[in-house]
């Protein structure tokens, strides 16, 4: 998804539909800003400007969570 959002030129209903789906996985695992930033994504106008140094973070975050406490 991250690929596919920095690459895209205008936010599809596709790329919303899995922010949204990234949204509530985010919600149940406790990751607050990754969640917020898939809501703003899942809202935003079709061709408003992401952040994508935002994203960045935010996508390592959340890469440096789930490594901490998948097993195995």
């Amino acid at each position: 998804m991250r690929a596919d959002l920095s690459t895209a030129p205008e936010l599809t209903a596709a790329l919303r539909q899995e922010a949204h789906r990234l949204a509530g996985s985010a919600a149940v695992l406790g990751l607050t800003r990754f969640r917020e930033f898939m809501l703003q994504i899942e809202m935003a106008e079709e061709n408003e400007v992401r952040d994508m140094e935002l994203l960045a973070e935010i996508w390592s975050e959340a890469e440096g969570f789930l490594s901490l406490h998948m097993c195995a």
